[in-house]
């Protein structure tokens, strides 16, 4: 993220001696995660200015933002800069900092450190302690020189989702409804491991505090329970996440913990609120980026939550952008008709294509990202018809055989537009991956029985395939610019009482991201 030039950090190769390639969706929420901490710490620093102020980072691991912003200069000398994280991870990262000139000479010289303090100079101070053993913390934490008076910043970025925590979700209803009362007996019970305990813990001890949290929301979607099964998958479970499930739940965990004001925004509204266009747009030219949906749900499942007492911070003004989210009991009147699919097809995918053939009274569904047996994920090549014979796969047969090179059914955001009156649709455009458009040349789909002359009324069981013409243009014609997500529609005409569909296209992207505003006739049929 940082090497491919998202982010400024000069400090963060000292302590990372090797450097992934991510892709560039990978890159971008990491970018957001990073502007949106470096935002809320800058923030913090302007509410108290000049004042005394302390900042405690919780599992700090081996960020660099003491030594980003003691170079920026925007660490004021009378600000305190603390991490906390276990032994073995300070340790190391004290080693690192001593074997280092430049991040030495940011620390300046240490004092003498007492037991479980790593490291202790005048404005930063490195502390061994385990966030679940609160008795211990409050002891290393006077030992380094805080002071519960002055106001100050918890900051958790993912990290403190990862200390145990009780579930209420399978408690009954009328139990649920006592949780604000029980939550103090639970932080008690759970002799003050979790990280609930811990946030209550700073709002007794901290007569001016704020707590900024940056950790993941909406366990129970399809996006989210992917998530959580990627956290459980590699030994690290998200124990926060089926108890406070969304911003709702975030904002009441602070307020029944001793904090007099919260607000919870997901990544996205604050990435939003913080950044400018100009911005944005350089963050997403950097490489071939097209996933805005992706980043887009990525981000709505992270939230940034605020809460403060005896302080009042700016960071509570974020304004929330995005709609309500609406649950499914909120919807009955939404009926939804289930189709049974062969157990071999799966119809999982997005950035496809659902085109209802007028004249069969079925889908056409082309393309697409999705799943593939097992655990793999990729592009979709096959061509599926929903109707009233189930879900099947179509063969595709070619009018030129020597077209079929041009044509990519596994194509990314293109469209393709029903014929009125007919059995066919115009697949154009699309993408493989961002640099590459494919379908320059419109295709048109006919569905065909097999065996039959003429078809049957019914298509229940009739075997069907899908011919697929390429209609290149004549010699010397124009060839259309390549595109992907474009829009597609037919309009009839009725020129001489002949009817006629013509496909019309507007807009999309190129292969050099260039987007198109020119208006055109694809074809006529």
């Amino acid at each position: 993220m940082v090497q491919a030039g998202y982010f400024n950090d000069e400090f963060i190769h000292h302590f990372v001696s090797k450097c992934s390639r991510r892709s560039p969706l990978i890159n971008i929420g990491y970018y957001v995660r990073a502007t949106i901490i470096d935002f809320t710490l800058h923030t913090f620093l302007t509410d108290v200015s000049t004042q005394p102020a302390q900042i405690v980072s919780c599992g700090a691991g081996f960020d660099t933002n003491y030594f980003r912003l003691k170079s920026g200069t925007k660490l004021h000398p009378t600000v305190v800069y603390y991490e906390v994280d276990f032994p073995e991870v300070v340790e190391r990262k004290s080693r690192i900092i001593g074997d280092t000139a430049v991040l030495s000479q940011a620390v300046g010289v240490p004092d003498d450190e007492p037991r479980d303090i790593e490291l202790k100079a005048r404005q930063y101070r490195l502390l061994a302690c385990d966030l679940r053993q609160l008795d211990n913390l409050e002891s290393v934490l006077r030992l380094a020189g805080v002071d519960f008076s002055l106001p100050t910043l918890f900051l958790s970025e993912c990290a403190v989702t990862y200390m145990d925590e009780p579930s209420f979700q399978s408690w009954p209803a009328d139990v649920k409804s006592l949780v604000p009362l029980l939550s103090l007996v639970i932080d008690i019970i759970m002799l003050c491991r979790s990280s609930s305990a811990l946030i209550r813990w700073v709002s007794a001890k901290f007569d001016r505090a704020v707590f900024a949290m940056y950790e993941q929301v909406y366990p129970e979607d399809g996006f989210g329970i992917v998530m959580a099964k990627h956290f459980e998958s590699i030994n690290t479970p998200l124990f926060s996440l089926a108890t406070f499930p969304d911003f709702d739940s975030q904002e009441e965990r602070y307020k029944t913990r001793g904090w007099s004001s919260c607000v919870s925004r997901s990544a996205w509204d604050v990435f939003i609120n913080i950044t400018d266009s100009a911005e944005r747009h350089r963050a997403y030219n950097l490489e071939p980026f097209d996933e805005m949906e992706e980043l887009h749900l990525k981000c709505c499942h992270y939230a940034l939550t605020i809460a403060s007492k005896g302080f009042i911070t700016s960071l509570l003004n974020i304004p929330s952008t995005s709609p309500p989210r609406i649950s499914a009991e909120e919807s009955e009147h939404i009926r939804w008709l289930l189709r049974k699919t062969d157990a071999n097809i799966d119809i999982n995918r997005f950035a496809h294509t659902t085109t209802r053939l007028s004249e069969t009274d079925g889908y056409l569904v082309v393309g697409g990202f999705g799943h593939f047996s097992g655990k793999k994920h990729g592009r979709r090549k096959e061509v599926l018809l929903s109707d009233n014979g189930g879900v099947r796969v179509l063969d595709v047969s070619f009018t030129c055989e020597e077209h079929r090179p041009e044509v990519s059914l596994d194509a990314m955001h293109h469209t393709c537009t029903d014929l009125s009156g007919t059995d066919s649709a115009v697949l154009y455009g699309g993408r493989t991956w961002p640099g590459r458009p494919v379908n320059v040349w419109p295709v048109v789909l006919t569905l065909e029985t097999i065996g039959s002359d003429p078809p049957p009324e019914s298509s229940d069981n009739v075997a069907v395939r899908a011919l697929a013409e390429v209609k290149a243009p004549a010699s010397g014609g124009e060839t259309p610019r390549s595109r992907y997500r474009h829009s597609a529609v037919c309009l009839v005409s009725a020129v001489d009482r002949t009817p006629k569909n013509y496909v019309v296209v507007f807009g999309g992207r190129t292969e050099t991201f260039q987007v198109l505003g020119q208006l055109s006739f694809l074809l006529a049929i």
